[in-house]
């Protein structure tokens, strides 16, 4: 038998509402589910041993229930005359399901880092145990001397 529109429309809503009123417990999972990872790159880094190096801040969360260790990676891109600086870092992070204040510490490429703006883009890895906890970001960081 071939339904109607409005009868498989009717239909599909009388079966929401039974699951919905028949398994209460399972809109509640979301509430009792760990917090999800998250990264925020801090808006200025600090330059280090004349550029060589820069400390980039980023704030990061994810669940204490995680398989150790969480890896932070960090990665800058600074426009320098006709090229391009590159650098980055990464850091082991222990995962305690608030949120945490990192600092990330960068190697130049070939060329140092000078005082200005820079690309910088941040990930977190972290194994969960039901699936893989990734939050990433990226945006501009200010590039300031000591």
């Amino acid at each position: 038998m071939k339904l109607k529109p409005w009868q498989r429309t009717s239909a599909a809503v009388v079966v929401g509402l039974a699951l919905g009123v028949g398994f209460p417990a399972l809109s509640a999972v979301g509430q009792s589910s760990p917090p999800a990872s998250a990264v925020q790159l801090g808006s200025t880094a600090t330059l280090i041993a004349k550029g060589v190096g820069v400390q980039v801040p980023v704030q990061v969360t994810c669940p204490a229930d995680v398989f150790e260790p969480a890896t932070l990676s960090v990665g800058l891109s600074e426009k320098a005359g006709k090229g391009i600086v590159q650098g980055g870092g990464s850091t082991s992070v222990t995962c305690t399901g608030s949120s945490q204040n990192v600092v990330v510490t960068e190697s130049a490429g070939v060329k140092a880092f000078k005082a200005g703006t820079a690309l910088a883009t941040a990930s977190l890895n972290a194994f969960c145990p039901v699936e893989n906890c990734f939050a990433s970001a990226s945006g501009p960081v200010h590039l300031t001397a000591k």
